[in-house]
């Protein structure tokens, strides 16, 4: 026919012979004409930034290669969209596959073979936590609420606002001042997916610390103790196992001698004091007597009464 066509398996000056033959048969002279052939690019790319997780960037490059000559033109196919340059980013916006198509030319015209590759992309974890507590010196433990939406959470990166950071899954930890702390929390998949850093402020209260006063303790007598803050409880409890709970307690103690008094308070926050052990000395009650020590009981005597105690 008046066209052919054929493929050269090798590279480099090929002969092609041509014979034409008229209608009357007849033939002319064979053409002798030299053709180069161009070789065939290898086609082939990478992912040469960016994890395959949702929210990251991706960077796909060029890595193809060519005998000789040189590639100059590049052609990315992903879903609909296309791309003419030697490399290519691609937002991951959910989990699942990722198909990419890639096929580039020399500046021969060669054209390579197209090749395909599908990537699976990872879920984000999503970190959420929850703290209970809010007292210094108290311990605070925090509650650790990530999720994700498929594969596993591996490892959890805390920072928990004093200095502190941790590693555990639930850590505890505490404040030794008042104030409010920035706590972060960012969790990692098995697949190295990394969650947006969770911040959460939380305000820690102070501790109030119970101290009393009290009148002289007589046995016998109605002593009075009194809370030397003001709080939103107090809890006295005396050596009988008594127990009150007004901000001033009244107790009486039968016996001299002494006696353990405890108290603990607690803040309009919530914050419980540590109990304070007080001994308290509980003096023995004098016993009144007198006597006549002269003088007649008789009209118009002077009589001297004496303390005989």
């Amino acid at each position: 026919g008046r066209s052919v066509q054929k493929i050269f398996s090798a590279m480099g000056n090929q002969l092609v012979r041509l014979v034409v033959t008229d209608s009357l048969n007849c033939s002319s002279d064979t053409l002798v004409q030299q053709v180069m052939v161009h070789p065939k690019p290898f086609v082939n790319f990478g992912l040469s930034s960016g994890r395959l997780c949702t929210d990251s960037v991706l960077l796909f490059n060029d890595s193809s290669s060519i005998t000789s000559g040189t590639i100059n033109r590049f052609w990315w196919q992903t879903g609909n969209t296309v791309f003419t340059t030697s490399s290519i980013p691609f937002n991951v916006t959910s989990p699942g596959s990722i198909s990419i198509r890639y096929a580039v030319g020399s500046a021969a015209g060669c054209s390579s073979d197209t090749l395909t590759r599908v990537f699976t992309a990872e879920a984000n974890p999503m970190a959420a936590f929850d703290a209970a507590g809010n007292c210094t010196n108290r311990s605070i433990r925090f509650s650790n609420q990530s999720t994700i939406s498929s594969g596993t959470i591996a490892a959890w990166q805390w920072s928990l606002g004093n200095s502190t950071a941790s590693t555990q899954f639930n850590p505890v930890t505490t404040y030794t001042s008042a104030g409010n702390y920035n706590v972060q929390l960012q969790a990692v998949s098995s697949n190295g997916c990394r969650s947006r850093t969770e911040t959460k402020q939380i305000t820690i209260d102070a501790t109030p610390v119970a101290a009393f006063t009290n009148s002289t303790v007589c046995a016998g007598s109605p002593a009075v103790f009194t809370a030397n803050n003001s709080m939103q409880a107090y809890w006295w409890r005396f050596a009988d196992g008594t127990v009150q709970t007004t901000a001033q307690a009244q107790k009486t103690f039968n016996s001299f001698g002494n006696q353990l008094i405890r108290l603990a308070v607690t803040s309009s926050q919530g914050c419980v004091s540590d109990t304070l052990q007080q001994t308290v000395p509980v003096n023995d009650k004098p016993l009144s007597r007198f006597r006549l020590s002269s003088g007649r009981l008789c009209t118009d005597s002077v009589l001297v009464f004496a303390d005989n105690s």
